[in-house]
């Protein structure tokens, strides 16, 4: 048998594309165009429930603020949103900043993040008391599962799945995040009015996707950690011109 036949079986048995996806490749971008917008809230802002906390309550207290959706009244602005380019293989490097995920006041900060596949994401727990950081993806698959004792150092993760990753605390069923892994830059997260921005895009035509997670409670499991809605996803189409900015507006809601 043809040794390319029995590399392809190999592949396939071992369930490695035959094809594989080339890598992000990291070019110079001259002139190139940006991004930008806002993601605002259309109709009643939803009150949303406390969330019940049944471990260390004489730190943590008796329930927490619900960070599923944070809308002002003011502005209407969405902070916590994802939006991300699709359909990019080449062009800006990525932000040399590391970011971070720590479990502080019982709560994991930032609630939402985005990242580039392969990242090292620095975890960290500032409170006096146990805590299990896991990520998994949307098919249940673990991405990490960080174990911190009271007083244990940072501990550095590499991100090694695209997509997006529901972080948990084992031992305190309230607390939650979220990382969504791109295998390019060219996302952002919106600020607390709403608004983002991703620059240096080569000129084109794309696919821009935003992001929230559901924040509507549907169940709960046997360690009583809530169980949401899906995910509210949006996508419109915005070309990108040479030296100039595009202006793309997302409108997010509640499902009827």
């Amino acid at each position: 048998m043809a040794a390319w036949i029995v590399l392809t079986l190999l592949m396939v048995c071992l369930g490695v594309p035959a094809s594989p996806v080339p890598a992000y490749v990291i070019s110079e971008i001259r002139n190139g165009g940006a991004v930008a917008g806002r993601v605002v809230f259309a109709g009643p802002i939803p009150e949303l429930p406390l969330l019940a906390i049944t471990k260390d309550q004489d730190v943590c207290g008796l329930t927490a603020e619900p960070q599923m959706l944070i809308v002002s009244p003011e502005h209407r602005g969405v902070p916590d949103t994802v939006i991300a380019l699709e359909g990019i293989p080449q062009g800006k490097a990525p932000s040399a900043s590391q970011p971070g995920l720590d479990n502080r006041s019982c709560t994991m900060l930032p609630r939402v993040q985005a990242v580039m596949l392969g990242t090292e994401l620095l975890i960290r727990n500032s409170d006096p008391f146990l805590h299990t950081t896991r990520g998994r993806l949307a098919d249940a698959k673990q991405a990490f599962n960080v174990v911190f004792p009271k007083g244990t150092s940072p501990k550095e993760q590499k991100i090694r799945f695209p997509g997006v990753i529901t972080v948990t605390c084992d031992t305190h069923a309230h607390m939650r995040a979220y990382i969504l892994s791109f295998d390019h830059p060219y996302f952002a997260v919106t600020a607390e009015d709403g608004r983002f921005q991703i620059d240096q895009v080569p000129p084109g035509a794309y696919t821009l996707k935003a992001w929230h997670e559901g924040w509507r409670i549907v169940a709960y499991d046997q360690d009583r950690r809530p169980l949401y809605e899906e995910p509210y996803v949006m996508s419109t189409a915005v070309k990108v011109t040479a030296g100039e900015t595009s202006e793309v507006d997302f409108q997010l809601t509640t499902r009827e």
